[in-house]
C-alpha cells in the first residue's frame, strides 16, 4: 500500500481504510486457503480445515467456523449458549466463499464480502 494514493476526502479515506483493514485481516490468516496451517494452541499440531474451522453443517447455513474462540465471542456477541458455528459465506469463487461472514447474518460488518463496510 502506498500512503501517497490515500485521499484527503474524508469519506474516500474512510472507504480506503476499510479496505485495508479487510485485506490485513485476510493477510492474518482469515482465508480458507490458510485455514489448513491454523496450529491448535494445546497441542500445537496443525489443525485440518475440516476440524473445526469450516465444517458443513445441517443447520440454515452450509458453512460455519467452529473455532473455539470464534464461538465463545459469538456465543456471547449474539447471547446463545448453544451456538454451534459462526456461519461464512458459501457463495462466490475461491476468494469469497468461506474467506467473509455470511452477509445475511452479519450485515456491513467488515469482514463480510462486500466493500459496505461500517
Amino acid at each position: 500500500m502506498n500512503p501517497f494514493h490515500l485521499s484527503s476526502n474524508p469519506k474516500v479515506w474512510y472507504s480506503q481504510f476499510t479496505t485495508v483493514l479487510h485485506e490485513a485481516y485476510h493477510i492474518m490468516g482469515f482465508a480458507r486457503s490458510l485455514y489448513q496451517f491454523y496450529i491448535d494452541p494445546v497441542t500445537l499440531k496443525r489443525k485440518t480445515e475440516s476440524d473445526t474451522y469450516i465444517v458443513k453443517s445441517n443447520g440454515k447455513f452450509p458453512y460455519v467456523i467452529r473455532s473455539p474462540k470464534v464461538l465463545a465471542h459469538a456465543r456471547e456477541y449474539f447471547k446463545c449458549q448453544n451456538l454451534d458455528g459462526v456461519p461464512v459465506e458459501d457463495n462466490g469463487g475461491s476468494g469469497s466463499a468461506g474467506s467473509h461472514w455470511e452477509k445475511v447474518v452479519f450485515g456491513n460488518e467488515v469482514m463480510v464480502a462486500n466493500v459496505s463496510a461500517n
